[in-house]
């Protein structure tokens, strides 16, 4: 049944379920990462996948919700990031072969105003 599989989820359940401890962090993504898998041949919707970078930052975050320190909303919820977008290090091309490599000169962002944050599609 649809409703009881991770990825079908709203983002706000997913966001409590990771907080009360029912699934954590790195469950949801590879729920999520699993079924990218399941459809990406039919869709052909991510054309760039950073499981690396999602399973890190699901630990991550799941480091960070078995401390009991204080999160946002979405803490812990993988998220998707459009080829229209500037990624740090990586080619915005918004589509089009047309566009060639569309590298960008993106700065880093995060919590701290720059330096450990980094734009991460998947960052929990």
């Amino acid at each position: 049944m649809l409703d009881d599989v991770l990825w079908n989820r709203a983002g706000l359940e997913l966001a409590a379920m990771i907080a009360d401890g029912e699934v954590s962090s790195r469950e949801v993504v590879d729920a999520h990462l699993e079924r990218i898998y399941e459809v990406s041949s039919r869709l052909n919707a991510a054309a760039l996948l950073l499981e690396g970078t999602a399973r890190s930052a699901a630990d991550a975050a799941d480091r960070v919700t078995s401390a009991g320190l204080s999160t946002g909303p979405f803490h812990g919820v993988p998220m998707t990031v459009k080829d229209g977008l500037d990624l740090a290090g990586h080619a915005t091309t918004q589509a089009s072969l047309l566009v060639g490599d569309g590298f960008q000169d993106v700065q880093p962002c995060g919590p701290s105003g720059g330096e450990d944050g980094g734009k991460h599609p998947e960052q929990p």
